[in-house]
């Protein structure tokens, strides 16, 4: 819809045991947006962020996720980190037909049934890649 905001869910781990990568990923998905909107946008349409805390925990993403989804109505969710809350959550991104972009590495969330509506995106090698990788250079 020509000229209303994109709604973005920034779900990132800002606390808990993600936290030294979560900041920084909230931080920058915030600062593309700012720039994107400053250029007039993307394709005509501006970018508004809404972030929230995993906690590092599937338990707490999968209630920010059901807040962005349900109460700010986000369009996609970026930037969550760490299997299990990225396995917990895109079942809910499937549900409400929203992209989900996410930095995890078990292989499960590439393929049916975790990404069966095609709508996850992983910006990150599976973890049998990285153990393949691994032991080559051992």
């Amino acid at each position: 819809q020509q000229g209303e905001a994109f709604r973005i869910g920034a779900l990132n781990p800002v606390t808990g045991a993600g936290s030294p990568y979560g900041t920084g990923m909230q931080k920058m998905i915030v600062a593309a947006a700012e720039m994107v909107n400053a250029a007039g946008g993307a394709g005509g349409r501006k970018f508004e962020v809404f972030s929230e805390d995993t906690q590092t925990a599937p338990q707490a993403a999968v209630l920010a996720a059901k807040k962005l989804i349900e109460v700010n109505k986000v369009q996609a969710i970026l930037g969550t980190w760490s299997s299990g809350v990225s396995l917990a959550v895109i079942p809910l991104v499937n549900d409400a037909g929203i992209l989900h972009m996410h930095t995890s590495g078990a292989p499960a969330l590439s393929v049916a049934p975790a990404n069966a509506k095609g709508l996850g995106f992983r910006f990150q090698a599976t973890n049998d890649r990285f153990g393949r990788a691994f032991a080559e250079l051992c």
